[in-house]
Formats: structure tokens, C-alpha cells, sequence
């Protein structure tokens, strides 16, 4: 007698496992990974019953023509038809990106490998989140060394801008900086205030 075994044992996209037991099927990307490139290849599918066939169809997500951003869902479908050829399932997964980071917080601040601590202020242009610190000499303060690391990966740092208030005999520099979050709408804005001790 022939099997009627129409299930899959497991189901991998792009190397990560998707859960088979909701009736509808929806699976989360990062958001930086590019559904229009979604193939075949990345599909891996193991039938329950190895006498099964089964045929994956993948649909890539579409750049839209006008302004070349892409569709964030891609759509995998794997249809099973059992040994015995009689009742067929399919499954259809949503596959879809998740939401861009809004965090634009900082992992590291390092003046001269020196730690800052920023106090509480709002993080806007006209308020930015505040942080002092010191140095001994006049050219320590010429040749300041400062290191920024966002707290998320996907966030982007902009150009560190250092001012001094005198080139000459500087008592005083300013580092301001910001933070844009994935989402590239959440942003944040850091000074840091450099003495001579």
C-alpha cells in the first residue's frame, strides 16, 4: 500500500529553521538582508516521508521601478504530494523583514581611550547628551584621539568634529558627533567638552 504522508519534517531559509505549525506562515529577515535575491538555493526542505516529492517555488521581493526600494516580502511556497499521489499540501511562507532598529545609543565613547559618560540630556541638535573630561597639556588637546561605537551594528556614526577655541593656545575643545539608527529616522546627538586640567 502507498504512503499518504504529505508533511515536511523541517524547512530552512537562508539557514534558518522555520516553524512548521501555525496555519499561517510568516518568517522574519534583519532587516539589511535583501529579499530580492531570494532563490531556490536557499531553500532547504526535508520531507517527512522520503517517498514524497515535493516542488519549491520561490518569489524574490520586487524593487519598486520609481524609487528602486524593495518590496520587504518574498514568498516561498512547498508543495508535498504524498507516495500515493492523492491529497497534496502546500505550505506558503511570508517571508519578511523586520522592523529597522530605532536605537541610536552608543556602545563606546573614548577620548584619549578615556571612557565618557553622557548625562540625560534629550540627544537633539539644540540639546545634545553631554559629557566632559580632561587633559593635561595644551598638545594633548591639539592632538585629541576620540573613538565612537554605536550600540547597534547597523547604526552609523557620522564624521567626528573636533573645534578648538584657539588653534594657537587652545584651552577648550568641543567633539560633536551624531548616531543614526537602521531606521535612518531616529538620530541622536552627542558633544563632548575637552579642558586643560
Amino acid at each position: 500500500m502507498l504512503n499518504n504522508v504529505n508533511t515536511l519534517k523541517s524547512l530552512k531559509i537562508k539557514g534558518k529553521t522555520v516553524d512548521l505549525t501555525g496555519t499561517t506562515l510568516t518568517f522574519d529577515f534583519a532587516s539589511n538582508v535583501d529579499l530580492t535575491r531570494l532563490a531556490k538555493s536557499d531553500v532547504v526542505a526535508e520531507l517527512t516521508d522520503s517517498n514524497a516529492t515535493m516542488e519549491v517555488t520561490v518569489t524574490p521581493a520586487v524593487k519598486n521601478a520609481t524609487d528602486g526600494t524593495a518590496d520587504a516580502k518574498a514568498t516561498v511556497v512547498v508543495k508535498v504530494t504524498p507516495e500515493d499521489e492523492v491529497t497534496a499540501k502546500t505550505y506558503t511562507i511570508t517571508v519578511d523583514k523586520a522592523a529597522a532598529a530605532a536605537d541610536a545609543s552608543l556602545l563606546s565613547a573614548l577620548v584619549n581611550k578615556a571612557p565618557m559618560t553622557f548625562g540625560a540630556e534629550a540627544g537633539t541638535e539644540v540639546d545634545p547628551k553631554a559629557a566632559t573630561t580632561t587633559v593635561a597639556t595644551e598638545d594633548a588637546l591639539k592632538t585629541l584621539e576620540v573613538e565612537v561605537n554605536a550600540k547597534d551594528n547597523n547604526a552609523k556614526v557620522s564624521e567626528i568634529s573636533i573645534e578648538l577655541d584657539d588653534e594657537t593656545t587652545p584651552t577648550e575643545a568641543v567633539v560633536t558627533f551624531n548616531v543614526t539608527a537602521e531606521d535612518g529616522t531616529t538620530k541622536l546627538f552627542y558633544k563632548i567638552t575637552v579642558t586643560i586640567a
